[in-house]
């Protein structure tokens, strides 16, 4: 049943329209009568009296009320993200954790831990957005750790649920396997250990020539995926890679060091009309390749001209 209002103490009302269109007559809808700054029903499938009443409210407001709120939706909050109830951090970190719900008018978030209503502190921020909260916790200690509430409401209704923040663990050390199959390219396949208790958002990975410092090495952060390929590597050349794990809490220690040679161009030879190969060779010694050629070439000519001259002479 419509609920009735006492009209004197009505402060504003809402119309509802759904598809562009006054819901009138009230039949599969509901409406919303808000005086005394609260909703007072909805009250479902209203019936003849509940149209009647809104029909004097209509006559009502055009006389007393200042203001007249038309809505296309008000919607009591949803959880977006509902799974989404666990988060992870050490002593020593900051935690986070995000509740996310949609409603209109938009929700307000507040957060509690035990009966306490949080707010900004040494040890609490909260980060408010238009759909989305996060309560950003300093772990001190294990104390500030465990059960957390996120309250979600508007004008329409609430929702709540509990949201927790536990101890948790870096990655284990991964494994990878190291090969080159083409010039200059190193293949980097990586192992996520199995004893790892929380999900490994990606890599680390550093590449370096076999005899330099570490300090002076090149690193790529990942992803997602397991298969990756360095590239514009130089040809036939030894290179150290190593390999760390990162999740929610942070990066593994590195993996023990593989050392790799890429693979070198084939340089062909032709003997007989037949292409023969030959050993690989470097960047460095393409070069010499190309310099030894010129120089084979040069003394071909310079012989060349020598004899021609030499019979013209003795002829």
């Amino acid at each position: 049943m419509f609920q009735k209002p006492n009209l004197r103490s009505i402060s504003r009302f809402l119309i509802f329209f759904r598809r562009g269109s006054p819901v009138i007559p009230f039949v599969d809808f509901e409406i919303a009568v808000v005086f005394q700054g609260r909703v007072v029903n909805p009250a479902p499938n209203s019936n003849q009296k509940g149209q009647a009443l809104f029909s004097r409210l209509l006559r009502h407001a055009s006389k007393k009320l200042n203001l007249l709120q038309l809505a296309n939706q008000y919607d009591k909050p949803i959880w977006q993200n509902v799974d989404l109830n666990t988060f992870y951090a050490v002593v020593g970190s900051t935690g986070r954790l995000t509740c996310e719900a949609r409603s209109e008018p938009p929700p307000i978030f507040e957060w509690f831990k035990g009966r306490a209503l949080l707010g900004n502190s040494k040890i609490y921020k909260i980060v408010n957005e238009k759909y989305r909260s996060t309560l950003q916790v300093k772990v001190k200690s294990i104390s500030n750790l465990g059960n957390y509430l996120c309250l979600v409401s508007n004008s329409v209704g609430e929702i709540q649920k509990d949201v927790f923040l536990l101890e948790g663990v870096p990655p284990n050390i991964p494994s990878f396997t190291l090969s080159s199959f083409e010039a200059g390219i190193l293949a980097v396949k990586i192992y996520q250990s199995p004893q790892d208790t929380l999900p490994v958002k990606g890599y680390k990975i550093q590449w370096k020539p076999a005899p330099t410092s570490w300090k002076h090495a090149r690193e790529y952060l990942t992803s997602t995926g397991n298969d990756f390929m360095i590239q514009d590597l130089n040809f036939d050349t030894e290179y150290a890679v190593r390999v760390s794990a990162r999740n929610e809490i942070g990066f593994s220690n590195f993996t023990e060091t593989l050392i790799q040679r890429t693979k070198g161009l084939i340089a062909e030879t032709v003997v007989d009309g037949s292409k023969v190969l030959s050993s690989t060779f470097s960047r460095s010694s393409q070069l010499l390749y190309h310099s030894l050629m010129v120089a084979e070439t040069c003394v071909s000519v310079i012989s060349s001209n020598w004899i021609f001259h030499h019979l013209m002479a003795v002829s």
